[in-house]
């Protein structure tokens, strides 16, 4: 991209950047100062998993509009989180067999899996948006499981679980973030790009459910979350198109 756009679209990016969420204290403070690293997936082992508890910021957290990449040769990345409302909540990625769980003690287990044998993109955690290729269960339930195909808009990159009467949706609201909704109604942010550890903050009074926290850590997780505006993609888009 030419400097002149570069210096432009840095300027969009710190002037009228989207709001940063707030880092939860349950999980800055949960984790030790000696554990803060980078968001590779090339992290240190415990056992045969790669054992991620780096303390994240939100504002590190840009995915540069979903195109962030993963090893598909690592194997599971395993984190856990201090939740404000339902205690520890751990999760497990494994990008390379397209597997997401989350459980914990205050929350129902939950399984997002990418059908067996196919090929991976690079750029979902979990390997797909293609809801075909998906499955969700939770606590052993079969539930629907409904990825948008990411395009241009935020609104492209929502995702939506339907279980009985109710719509639950994770969609972006800012660069690193997205929020989820209950039938429409906020409930929480998530913030997560594609290395398994996730942030999340509930609304106040929002009234939120072990279900509902569960699915918006397996989405956050399986997907990741935030996207570049709309007016970035274009203007990285331009940039390419002019000579260098």
């Amino acid at each position: 991209m030419p400097l002149h756009l570069k210096y432009v679209r840095r300027l969009f990016l710190d002037v009228l950047s989207p709001r940063q969420l707030d880092v939860p204290a349950a999980v800055s403070d949960s984790v030790p100062e000696n554990l803060v690293g980078g968001h590779g997936h090339g992290g240190g082992q415990c056992g045969a998993s790669a054992c991620r508890t780096a303390r994240p910021t939100l504002g590190n957290r840009v995915n540069k509009g979903k195109t962030m990449e993963h090893d598909q040769g690592a194997g599971p990345i395993t984190s856990s989180t201090n939740d404000a409302l339902f205690g520890d909540v751990h999760v497990s990625l494994d990008t390379r067999e397209g597997v997401v769980t989350v459980d914990g003690e205050g929350i129902p287990s939950i399984v997002i899996r990418r059908a067996g044998g196919t090929e991976a993109d690079d750029h979902t955690p979990v390997g797909t948006r293609d809801g075909s290729l998906l499955s969700l269960e939770i606590a052993g339930r079969a539930t629907l499981l409904r990825p948008a195909k990411g395009r241009l808009t935020r609104k492209s990159f929502r995702v939506d679980v339907i279980q009985d009467d109710t719509t639950y949706r994770l969609v972006p609201d800012s660069i690193p973030g997205s929020r989820l909704l209950r039938d429409g109604q906020h409930i929480g942010d998530f913030a997560s790009d594609g290395d398994g550890i996730v942030l999340a903050e509930w609304k106040e009074g929002a009234e939120v459910q072990p279900v509902e926290a569960a699915v918006g850590y397996a989405l956050a997780v399986a997907f990741g979350t935030g996207a570049q505006p709309m007016w970035m993609l274009v203007l990285d888009a331009l940039g390419d198109l002019l000579p260098g």
